[in-house]
């Protein structure tokens, strides 16, 4: 065994370059993948820390919004001892509701117990001092210095209905820009005995056990307490859910990245195995066993793949700690640290290990097979080409599938064909590599031949001689196009589809909306504090009202479809459709708008023909979540689209004042803000920010189009960026492989190519022979994986529906203008060593 690694480190020193190339083309490999477990888990943490700070580290918050419905102790231990709850911290805001009235010159108050969560509620956090006990009380920063007040004084203040109280300062509580409101912490207990609530709770917040969802804690609240409303910190959500799609992705890119690697090292390993043929047959002609070649060959594969992955890993932790600043600034994190994921880290490393080992295997297998007297026998010099035949039914088989995949969308446009030719094309090209490299390098050939007859022949000769070895090269450099061509697509297509909804749900400057989805609403005053803002023209938009259809069987006879159950579920919602028709001027297909003011209402096309309700009909809807009765509204107009919902199918539309005459519902769902050009627009972005302190604003979001737009465009670039980052580590392992080959190639022909040169080739002869072999066999190999990726994307774009041109394709035909030039590169420096040597010295060594 010993004499077996010493000689495993001879071959290895023997052949430093060859060495060092698959051992950096596995260091590569693992660090890509280990860069991307460390980007996504410092992405991850900087967006969980930067929604925390925004938003608090608590999942929800349960309770009411007056003060003559509150939770008492048991209700609080109750939904404290729910399964998944974690943590929970009880608040009281004595003056709230019709009680706000008395505070109108007075701070906020609001009563918390001294736990970690409480210090999670965004408006209530300390930024000096220490939490109020009995007795004391925390104020905001404005109130403070307006007072002239100071940590540590002693000061009177007025609790309405309750007298006045002595309280001393015990901290400052932190400064919020857009809350104008001043506000005072005290500790919950005191401040219920103060104000009269004796255990007593306005709301409860909860933080929730990894794993648990949201969904399970609010169905077992519910279930206790029917009428509790909620706070399922929904913008927080969204922010968290930036990084959707993004492990999947780093997933993909590091299982072909570890793919990739083992290829080179089989090709690394084979191009040994095939060098030291005759050392392995008088090694086994001395005594030596299969199995101790074999083993010979897998100790190899084991150090490479040991020191490519404790490399790999040293790189990407030096790395991204040297660069955290550059790499925070382009992926637009506000990380202060890299977060290094060690499991992850350490199983990037093992992967390299295992992958190389398994690499190992098959060219351990050829080694052991290797006949010594047939070995020895072997002429160096042969340059005899492997088999380059194509078989005739390959082309035609290709060709038959791209056009059958195309015809397939175009005509039949059944997604599952679609899918089913994606996967043939794949697997026909991958496959297929062999046939499509042998096919395009005589084709380039032939070109070559034109212009130097002579060298184009031998060039050609050349690269099919080593076809076989460099097909596992070209392979890499296929899927990494694939991969990189058709993630751009899905990426872009995404941004596309994203933006084109968000300019559908955010049609005016700003949009507040429940928090509580579609079955909630807000109050009626948050639109009286739009009125009073000026510049600022609201759109509101009634709660959904969820109802059954229950006369479906009298328009039986007028629809199209058979199979429609005799009651069907709707959602009806209110819309100001004054306010709506001036920026949206919409047109009936049929009917009149004008009669939709009189209590009628606006349905689809789609709808129309569905459900075969025509103008006249009445529909006659039973509400499921209300208490009022079933009612009949009049159809007086149909309309292709309604603005602001891209998918009209399902909705029944009326005015907002039908909404409130006929199911009493004064609840909104949303208001949409038009701002005046001639305001100052982030003046009044400020207002419409600050209507969040109102006492029932609680269950509101306030969205910015631009800030919506802004982070749909960065997600979709940090997802770019990551992605060509890693198709450029792809590029660079094939570039390495590249190398190798070639440098074996050259060194295996050295005698040939002195042949050549003791017989009058001069040395520009030898070095442009070199290179066009070089850049033959790179401009083939992009053509083969830039095509397979732009057919394949083709599909990509049918399927998705995707409003990417097709035209839009092109731009990836400049990495093929480009790949010749890359073949020269790394053709150069092994032909400029070949020259160098003295053929004469060299034909006396063999």
């Amino acid at each position: 065994m010993r004499n077996l690694l010493l000689l495993v480190i001879r071959y290895l020193s023997k052949q430093k370059g060859r060495t060092f190339f698959a051992i950096f083309g596995v260091a590569l490999s693992v660090f890509l993948m280990s860069f991307l477990f460390i980007t996504y888990e410092t992405m991850e943490y900087s967006v969980r820390k930067s929604a925390d700070e925004n938003f608090g580290a608590y999942d929800l918050i349960v309770g009411y919004e007056t003060i003559d419905k509150t939770l008492s102790e048991s209700d609080v231990e109750y939904i404290s001892h729910l399964s998944g709850v974690k943590e929970s911290a009880p608040i009281l805001f004595p003056y709230i509701g019709d009680r706000m009235l008395d505070m109108e010159t007075y701070p906020m108050y609001i009563g918390m117990r001294d736990v970690p969560l409480s210090q999670e509620f965004e408006h209530y956090r300390l930024a000096k001092g220490t939490f109020p006990k009995n007795g004391e009380v925390a104020l905001s920063k404005k109130y403070m210095i307006r007072n002239n007040i100071d940590i540590g004084s002693t000061i009177r203040m007025d609790f309405p209905s309750y007298g006045i109280h002595e309280v001393r300062v015990s901290g400052e509580l932190v400064d919020i820009e857009r809350m104008r409101n001043e506000r005072a912490l005290f500790h919950i207990d005191w401040l219920q005995e103060i104000t009269k609530n004796p255990d007593q709770a306005t709301a409860l917040m909860l933080s929730i056990d990894k794993g648990v969802s949201k969904e399970e804690i609010h169905t077992q609240i519910k279930y206790r307490f029917p009428d509790i409303e909620e706070n399922l910190q929904i913008e927080k959500d969204m922010e968290l859910e930036s990084l959707g799609g993004m492990k999947p992705m780093i997933q993909v890119l590091s299982a072909i990245t570890i793919f990739s690697s083992l290829f080179i090292v089989v090709s690394t390993l084979q191009i040994s195995v095939h060098e030291r043929q005759k050392e392995y047959a008088v090694i086994r002609l001395i005594g030596a066993f299969k199995k101790q070649i074999s083993r010979m060959v897998m100790f190899e594969s084991l150090f490479i793949g040991v020191c490519g992955s404790v490399m790999g890993m040293i790189m990407s932790l030096g790395i991204t700690y040297l660069f955290k600043g550059p790499i925070s600034l382009f992926l637009g994190l506000e990380a202060t640290a890299m977060i290094v994921p060690w499991n992850m880290l350490l199983l990037s490393g093992v992967l390299g290990i295992v992958v190389t080992i398994i690499a190992g295997m098959f060219p351990s297998y050829l080694a052991s097979k290797v006949l010594p007297l047939e070995a020895l026998q072997m002429s160096k010099a042969s340059i005899a080409t492997q088999n380059t035949h194509i078989p005739f039914w390959y082309p035609i088989l290709l060709t038959f599938f791209i056009v059958v995949s195309s015809l397939t969308h175009y005509y039949l446009q059944q997604t599952w064909l679609t899918v089913s030719m994606i996967v043939v094309l794949f697997t026909l090209f991958f496959f297929g590599i062999r046939h499509l490299l042998v096919l395009i390098i005589k084709m380039l050939s032939t070109i070559l031949q034109r212009v130097w007859k002579t060298d184009g022949w031998i060039a050609k000769l050349y690269v099919l001689k080593h076809v076989k070895r460099n097909v596992k090269i070209v392979g890499v450099l296929m899927l990494a196009s694939i991969v990189a061509i058709n993630g751009v697509i899905l990426l872009l297509t995404v941004y596309f589809n994203l933006n084109k909804d968000l300019e559908q749900e955010f049609p005016f400057e700003m949009l507040i909306t429940t928090v509580e989805g579609n079955k909630g609403g807000f109050s009626g005053s948050i639109l009286e504090s739009i009125h009073d803002l000026e510049g600022v023209s609201p759109l509101p938009i009634s709660s959904y009202v969820m109802a059954m259809i229950k006369n479906l069987s009298e328009v039986e006879h007028k629809r199209e479809a058979s199979d429609i159950s005799i009651t069907l579920g709707m959602t009806v919602v209110g819309v100001d459709l004054k306010t709506l028709l001036e920026h949206f001027p919409i047109t009936a297909i049929e009917g009149d708008m004008n009669k939709v003011f009189n209590g009628g209402v606006i349905i689809s096309r789609e709808d129309a023909e569905k459900f075969g309700y025509g103008i006249g009909d009445e529909i006659e809807l039973s509400p499921v979540f209300l208490e009022s009765e079933s009612t009949r509204l009049e159809v007086t107009a149909i309309v292709e689209e309604f603005p602001l919902y891209s998918k009209s199918s399902q909705w029944i539309f009326t005015d907002i004042s039908t909404i409130e005459r006929v199911f009493n519902v004064d609840a909104l769902h949303s208001i949409h803000l038009k701002f005046d050009s001639n305001y100052d627009q982030e003046k009044l972005k400020e207002q419409v920010y600050l209507i969040q302190q109102h006492p029932e604003a609680s269950n509101i979001i306030i969205y910015d189009r631009v800030e919506e737009m802004s982070k749909v465009f960065n997600q979709v670039f940090q997802r770019i960026l990551i992605l060509c980052s890693a198709i450029a580590v792809l590029v660079l392992i094939v570039l390495l492989g590249l190398s190798n080959n070639m440098a074996a190639s050259i060194r295996e022909r050295v005698t040939e190519f002195s042949i050549m040169r003791v017989l009058g080739s001069p040395n520009r002869q030898i070095l442009r022979l070199l290179l066009m072999e070089g850049g033959i066999l790179t401009f083939a190999g992009t053509i083969i994986g830039i095509t397979a990726g732009i057919i394949l994307g083709c599909q990509l774009i049918a399927i998705l529906e995707s409003p990417i041109s097709y035209s839009f394709l092109l731009w990836f035909l400049v990495p093929i203008i480009i790949s010749p030039f890359v073949g020269l590169f790394v053709s150069l420096f092994p032909a400029l060593w070949l020259i160098r040597l003295d053929p004469n010295a060299t034909l006396k060594v063999e």
